[in-house]
């Protein structure tokens, strides 16, 4: 769409012009004037969608949302919008809302895409575990109170039936009668034959006899 000038000239005579100003629009179908792909929205609050077209010949729009409050059409230099306002349900997140834009020549229709918006955490603040996360957690320490019982229980078992040392042989090999602390005894074994062991005579000058002869022991007490 615009003006255009036709200009005609006479090559024989100088100076001979004319000229006429012409305006020409081009009629088409709707263009789609690209919005936002992705809308971050809460569900429950109330949203407002405008879907704007490029149309010569005035469009007619359309919007597949159900429950909606529609504002009238607005037009400026062949722009022209048209805005709903509706509340956001789980069903309208998981299907989107379409707009569409019809005149004579065509239609055009364009999709808004709708997404949870995050939560934002005030910094500082921490979040609340939830009811799952506490039920793992409660599991998890009736587990180990468990485990625990039953280690401590097979431990008394096998303590009472004498299957674990206790250290009960290291204090019978430490603990001595009172009797021996103080005595000692030495043995002495001879390995000469049994034909020198007459030379072995004691100081009565008796002889010793053949028991007596192999083996000697001496008691030395402090």
């Amino acid at each position: 769409m615009g003006d255009y000038t036709c200009r005609v000239r006479m090559p024989r005579v100088p100076g001979l012009t004319r000229s006429k100003v012409a305006s020409v629009t081009i009629h088409s179908k709707p263009k789609l004037t690209v919005p936002e792909k992705v809308l971050y929205v809460q569900e429950g609050e109330l949203l407002n969608l405008t879907c704007s077209v490029f149309s010569v010949l005035k469009p007619k729009f359309s919007w597949t949302a159900k429950n909606v409050t529609g504002h009238p059409p607005v037009s400026q230099n062949h722009q022209h919008n048209s805005t709903i306002s509706v509340q956001v349900t789980e069903a309208l997140l998981a299907s989107g809302i379409n707009c569409s834009a019809e005149n004579r020549l065509g239609s055009v229709q364009h999709q808004f895409l709708l997404e949870q918006r995050p939560e934002v955490v005030p910094p500082g603040e921490k979040t609340k575990p939830s009811r799952e996360s506490k039920g793992v957690i409660i599991v998890a320490v009736i587990v180990c109170i468990m485990a625990v019982s039953i280690l401590g229980a097979v431990l008394y078992f096998l303590h009472k039936k004498g299957k674990l040392p206790c250290g009960r042989s290291g204090k019978q090999e430490i603990t001595r009668p009172d009797a021996h602390k103080d005595e000692i005894v030495v043995e002495v074994k001879s390995d000469k034959p049994s034909e020198e062991a007459g030379l072995l005579q004691g100081a009565n000058g008796e002889k010793k006899s053949a028991g007596d002869q192999g083996e000697e022991y001496i008691n030395l007490r402090n």
